[in-house]
């Protein structure tokens, strides 16, 4: 398929059944994954669009549902630096699970873990979604340049 100029309605993520024990407000990494994920889109030659303020549906519509965040744990974030975090993995998750097309028969499936690293737990979150969208952004691009 020839992916370049096709146009992909992103739909703000779901948020709303997200696995989220530590009740993280998550207002500013939908918000960055959303953003994120539409200039990802763009980047990679689609004509991609955030659905509302009047941006009407049209082309492929782009899902997302938050399945899991957990902003990791903070103690160990502040004692170890950034490489001894990634050696142990202490960092925040932000899972996510979506489809392009109708959700009776999608053309493409994506599910991405972005990972976060920093010493505050909102900012670790906020990494985490924007790597997510990334993720998901160069998923639904090889997936869709296959079709």
């Amino acid at each position: 398929m020839d992916i370049v100029g096709t146009t992909l309605t992103v739909r703000p993520i779901d948020a709303t059944t997200a696995d989220n024990p530590r009740a993280v407000d998550l207002t500013e990494a939908n918000g960055l994954y959303d953003d994120t994920l539409v200039k990802r889109l763009r980047d990679r030659g689609f004509d991609a669009r955030l659905l509302g303020d009047g941006v009407a549906s049209g082309g492929f519509a782009v899902t997302s549902k938050l399945v899991r965040v957990d902003p990791g744990s903070t103690g160990a974030r502040v004692v170890m630096n950034v490489w001894m975090q990634m050696l142990f993995r202490q960092n925040a998750v932000y899972e996510v699970e979506g489809f392009v097309g109708q959700a009776d028969a999608p053309l493409v499936a994506f599910s991405v873990t972005g990972k976060g690293y920093n010493s505050t737990r909102r900012r670790v979150v906020d990494f985490a979604a924007k790597a997510a969208a990334m993720l998901a952004a160069r998923q639904i691009a090889k997936a869709l340049a296959a079709r």
